[in-house]
């Protein structure tokens, strides 16, 4: 993991009073030296490192050293150097400790606070998602009452067409709409539909069955809504 290769690392280490006394009896080789077996602390789990035989021969390899030679130079930065920390089975760094855990807390800050923006999104999403979908299917719900001047009723008690040529603006095939009309089912279900509906009904070839345009587009409009409507509630639950 890409992880597993950092930790903080101060740009001015070489300038602390002990790990200058490391490098005034070792030379930069020690101070290399050093820095393996920190990069080595950082890898394992708890950042400490057992003092058995396996470990030290294989930083032993690493050092470019004999196994006395590695067994000696931690010691060292145990008891000379003062730059890591013993309890008789383990090695450990104080410094690395501590940086990591302040690395850790800030990581696990982002992360709480990256989630916590994340759900909140989603939740402002949804709100203004559930904002539209209430707003359109209260107007949906609505019965929509119709003006006396654009649909008549004849004796039978059937729709009848618009009779006054000046009023109409859409038609499709023998049906035609008022503007008023028109605008109304812009407001509920906008233009784009709306226009989509009123091009299917021209060439809807049962259409000759149907009294009022304004009617039956609302009617078809209002189905789509309706579907819609089901299949985004369908989605916010498989999601």
């Amino acid at each position: 993991m890409k992880d597993a290769y950092y930790f903080p690392h101060d740009s001015n280490a070489r300038r602390d009073p002990k790990t200058k006394y490391l490098i005034s009896v070792c030379g930069m080789k020690g101070y290399g030296m050093y820095w393996v077996l920190i990069e080595a602390l950082r890898e394992q789990d708890g950042f400490k490192l057992s003092l058995d035989d396996i470990t030290i021969s294989s930083l032993s390899e690493d050092f470019k050293s004999t196994f006395d030679e590695a067994k000696q130079f931690i010691d060292d930065c145990v008891q000379r150097f003062k730059l890591l920390k013993t309890d008789e089975q383990h090695i450990w760094s104080d410094s690395l400790n501590s940086r990591m855990q302040k690395m850790l807390e800030t990581r696990a800050k982002r992360s709480i606070a990256g989630k916590k923006g994340m759900k909140n999104r989603w939740s402002n999403k949804a709100d203004n998602d559930n904002k539209v979908i209430t707003k359109l299917y209260e107007f949906v719900n609505n019965d929509i009452k119709q003006d006396n001047t654009d649909i008549t009723q004849d004796n039978k008690g059937e729709y009848s067409k618009v009779k006054n040529k000046k009023d109409i603006y859409i038609t499709a095939q023998d049906l035609s709409m008022t503007k008023i009309e028109y605008e109304k089912l812009v407001e509920l279900y906008g233009k784009d539909k709306v226009d989509d509906k009123i091009e299917y009904a021209r060439n809807y070839k049962k259409l000759k069955d149907y009294v009022s345009l304004y009617l039956t587009l609302n009617n078809w409009l209002k189905k789509d809504a309706k579907k819609e409507k089901t299949e985004f509630d369908y989605m916010r639950v498989v999601k």
